[in-house]
């Protein structure tokens, strides 16, 4: 019969004791720690991390077993025999250690029915010795290890009266407790006996009948038969094709850049003088160039001919219409010289003459303004209507206007919906990054000049170029571009596209931010050209911030055996207990971690605690993870029955090793293109029974 024993904490492995066979039970053995801790590898800042969780333990629990074979009864004996009366009656038992920890069993006898006759029983072979079957008398003590067989031979004497006897040998099992534990199985260190654990085997009856002459058998006959010899087996045959794959080949296409209209000006030019345009009615339109110089004023020229139709010289004076002059603008009349009109009269009127029947008089209208990058700049226009007295008698003859159509730009961060820019600095503040990132910063073009405009755009950063975008590609409007924005970019721009004169254009320039940048402050330079004008507009206040990871990745793991509700650190479980162990990994980081993948290891050699061998001692069932925080995401899983990532777990109790991630780019792995943002939590749950 098998007496299940009081469960104990501790194991004791016996080095010596009764003779055996070496230990080859597969129930845990009592006093074994199984000891797991799990582990998380991740990219942060552009470095890849480990991370390992708490250390969980479960001690095996003693759960002493034995039996004594063959069992029997009164009704149905373990043997029978049949003896002479005052002759030696002989059985064999076995007595097998069927628990996970090493026990002692004290063997003794009682007599059944009709039997007090037998008053002794000698035993020999595991334990020797002679005890009695009645009082309190010394029994024989057997010490055997966990799996552990011993050979028992009772005899007893036979009375001298002829009948029917019975005899049962008897155990009581104490187990060790109080010992270090030795999983491995070495030797017993110290032992104490734990008496409360006493357990009794008591049915294993033999029948002797006793008689005054027993006949003698007659002899057997023995027939041997031949079994002809077969050919060794050979082994099997078979041959493995390793499987081969290839990854897969990246492309893509730089964005074109674009240039803006050209314009062709006609009219009196003079030297290095802008295009001057003059329309049907003589009105005349200058479109000055920039210069290098931004501090002095600046001038345009325009020149006009009189042409004097009369038999005889004439003088004209011109009358110039002054008053809509804007702050800062003067304007003065020379001849084709460059040298000032006399007005003789002093009235005001600048005098010109000009020969008869055809004759010609030239002048110059010089226009004079603060420089466009100025503060005192003029939006502009600037007109000047100039007309012309040939009879000087106050009469106007005619007139002609002179245009100055001034550039004005205004370049800086978006102010929103309203015309003009913000001046006001922003800074794009990001964690060093484990993928290449971006960040966006939208700004406005105003042109509040005179004529449309085409503005070309260029920018500097210390970590690489600035690139323009017609859209936004910022769709969350958090000014950092995710993988997923970042792979939906549009065609870079090199230039604004016309932008009619009172309006703005909003651009987006995107600074990208390679893989492990180094911390730091990086400014934005920004520079818009007009194509015509040549005015420069810079905006150079933005800037880009990296700093460094700041946080940790933390990883609790508790486990929960039968008869508690708290999953704990440590804990008790018998052979057989089913239990589970649960592994929360929290990004505490301030950042994105990338490729994160949490396992449960077979061993991780984790510094002094120094071995991870649960898959040894437990038999995994399910496997399952959860996720939160993270968006559009998919749990894969991948174990040691299935290297590969899969949306399904495999496991079962040859299981050695398994792993979860969260695919969020769906490529179906887990690689540095997944993302598990700040306060994203996965949770792995695996369940087993103890061995």
């Amino acid at each position: 019969m098998k007496a299940n024993m009081k469960l104990l904490a501790l194991l004791c492995a016996l080095g010596s004791g009764a003779a055996g066979a070496a230990s080859t039970n597969t129930m845990t053995l009592a006093g074994t720690e199984i000891t797991n801790q799990a582990q998380a590898t991740f990219t942060v800042g552009g470095a890849t991390q480990t991370t390992n969780s708490d250390a969980v333990k479960i001690v095996v629990n003693a759960v002493p077993s034995y039996t004594i074979t063959n069992d029997g009864t009164e009704a149905s004996p373990a043997y029978t025999s049949t003896v002479n009366v005052n002759s030696n009656a002989t059985y064999s038992y076995s007595v097998k250690n069927t628990g996970n920890t090493p026990i002692q069993v004290a063997v003794g006898a009682t007599v059944g029915t009709g039997s007090s006759a037998i008053t002794q029983v000698n035993y020999s072979g595991a334990a020797t010795g002679t005890v009695p079957t009645t009082g309190a008398a010394t029994i024989q003590t057997i010490t055997i290890n966990p799996d552990q067989t011993v050979t028992l031979t009772q005899t007893f004497v036979t009375p001298a009266a002829p009948g029917t006897y019975y005899v049962n040998p008897t155990g009581v099992s104490m187990q060790y407790a109080s010992v270090a534990a030795n999983p491995d199985g070495s030797a017993l260190t110290t032992a104490t006996l734990d008496q409360t654990s006493n357990r009794t085997d008591v049915n294993n009856v033999n029948k002797t009948t006793v008689l005054t002459n027993v006949p003698l058998l007659g002899s057997p006959t023995l027939t041997n038969t031949v079994v002809p010899s077969s050919p060794n087996p050979l082994p099997p045959t078979g041959t493995t094709t390793p499987g081969t794959g290839t990854g897969p080949v990246g492309s893509g296409n730089g964005p074109a850049e674009s240039t803006g209209p050209a314009y062709t000006g006609i009219g009196s030019t003079s030297g290095t003088q802008p295009p001057v345009v003059v329309d049907a009615s003589g009105n005349q339109y200058a479109y000055p160039k920039a210069d290098a110089e931004t501090v002095n004023p600046d001038s345009v020229t325009m020149t006009t001919i009189i042409t004097n139709p009369n038999p005889t010289a004439a003088t004209y004076e011109l009358v110039p219409d002054l008053s809509g002059l804007p702050a800062g603008v003067t304007v003065t009349f020379t001849d084709a010289n460059g040298n000032p009109l006399p007005d003789t009269d002093g009235n005001g009127r600048p005098e010109v003459t000009a020969g008869p029947n055809g004759g010609t008089a030239t002048y110059r209208v010089v226009v004079t303004y603060p420089d466009t990058e100025s503060a005192a700049a003029v939006a502009g226009p600037i007109r000047i209507p100039v007309g012309v007295d040939g009879n000087r008698d106050g009469i106007v003859d005619a007139t002609v206007t002179y245009n100055v159509l001034l550039s004005n730009l205004k370049f800086g961060n978006t102010n929103g919906t309203a015309l003009g820019v913000s001046d006001v600095p922003v800074t794009r503040t990001v964690t060093q990054p484990s993928v290449t990132t971006a960040v966006v910063f939208p700004m406005d073009l105003f042109n509040d000049g005179a004529y449309d405009g085409n503005y070309a755009l260029s920018g500097s950063t210390p970590i690489g170029p600035v690139k323009y975008y017609a859209t936004n590609p910022d769709t969350d409007g958090d000014g950092v571009l995710s993988p997923a924005e970042l792979a939906a970019l549009p065609a870079e721009i090199a230039s604004t596209g016309a932008v009619p004169v009172k309006t703005e254009k909003t651009v987006y320039a995107v600074v990208t931010i390679p893989a492990g940048q180094a911390p730091g402050d990086y400014m934005v330079t920004q520079t818009a050209t007009g194509s015509l004008s040549g005015t420069t507009k810079s905006f150079n206040t933005d800037k880009v911030t990296v700093t460094s990871p700041n946080g940790s990745l933390l990883i609790a793991k508790r486990v929960t055996t039968p008869g508690t509700t708290t999953p704990s650190l440590n804990a008790t479980a018998n052979p057989g207990d089913a239990v589970s162990y649960t592994v929360t990994a929290t990004n505490n980081y301030n950042t994105s971690l990338y490729g994160l993948v949490l396992r449960d290891p077979s061993s991780n050699n984790l510094g002094s605690f120094s071995s991870s061998n649960v898959f040894g001692f437990i038999k995994p069932s399910s496997l399952r993870a959860t996720v939160s925080g993270v968006s559009g995401a998919t749990v894969l899983y991948r174990t040691s029955n299935l290297n590969t990532w899969a949306a399904q777990p495999t496991v079962d109790a040859n299981t050695t090793w398994v792993e979860v991630g969260v695919d969020t780019n769906n490529n179906s792995q887990i690689d540095s293109g997944d993302v598990f943002p700040p306060n994203a939590v996965i949770t792995l749950t695996l369940q087993g029974t103890v061995k």
